[in-house]
């Protein structure tokens, strides 16, 4: 029979104890929550769930358990991200789940929370944004924010704005070739869907062209010297938001931290 050192023991109790007044409160908040693990380290998955108290639904998307196997009507809370092995499938199907999409944690900051109740996504936005710099599955995360659809309005102004000439030197859009004299819609269109999204990305064909739209209406008198052009701008802008921004299901943005 081992003898047992009452101080010893009692001490253990206690910290025990202290332990649990400490941490329950924040591992219960996580209870009625949907969470999914994908990928591990710096822990793995499994470490990571076994944490979890009674209550709370979670799934580790590897090689055992795949999320297209997670119930069609289950909506992420939390997606917890590992440094390696995560799976882009998992991420882009947890955002494409529900109206609003998941927060999205990597496994230190989930550990934060866990134990002290530090929400990185909402509040500690900084300590989220340090870990991007160096986490691969974080920076797959940010790659899938969208962006507020750029506006036209603008007011007039005496201001001279910037010229045909200017604007088609310089940027990237025209390059490729999109002009709106001697090109027609479709031929635009083709210059837009086959070439300028794909490499410049949407959010910046969209702004190029919204900004020459502002530009031209801001010139005094440049809402009718440039009717025709302003409206095939808007018309080609149109057709960008609804074939490639307005059928995405969600409107995932990434936190900002205060200024």
């Amino acid at each position: 029979m081992t003898n047992v050192d009452p101080d010893e023991f009692a001490a253990q109790v206690n910290y025990l104890a202290a332990i649990g007044r400490m941490i329950v409160p924040q591992a219960f908040a996580f209870v009625g929550q949907e969470i999914l693990f994908t990928g591990d380290d710096p822990f793995s998955a499994e470490e990571l769930s076994g944490l979890l108290p009674e209550g709370v639904r979670y799934y580790i998307d590897d090689v055992y358990v795949y999320v297209s196997d997670v119930p069609e009507d289950v909506t992420f809370d939390l997606v917890v991200v590992g440094q390696t092995d995560f799976s882009e499938e998992a991420i882009t199907d947890a955002i494409d789940r529900g109206d609003e999409p998941p927060r999205f944690l990597p496994q230190e900051g989930f550990l934060d929370e866990l134990l002290f109740g530090n929400d990185w996504w909402n509040v500690y936005v900084e300590c989220l944004d340090a870990v991007l710099e160096y986490h691969p599955g974080l920076q797959y995360v940010k790659s899938l924010e969208t962006f507020p659809w750029p506006g036209t309005d603008a007011e007039e102004t005496d201001c001279p704005g910037v010229s045909e000439v200017e604007f088609q030197s310089e940027t990237p859009l025209r390059k490729l070739g999109y002009q709106i004299t001697g090109r027609s819609r479709s031929e635009r269109w083709e210059i837009l869907s086959t070439k300028a999204v794909p490499e410049l990305g949407l959010q910046e064909v969209a702004e190029t062209i919204a900004r020459h739209c502002r530009s031209r209406k801001r010139q005094f008198g440049g809402r009718e010297k440039y009717a025709h052009a302003i409206a095939e701008w808007e018309h080609d802008l149109d057709r960008l938001k609804r074939e490639f921004y307005s059928n995405r299901r969600y409107k995932f943005l990434w936190p900002r931290s205060e200024p």
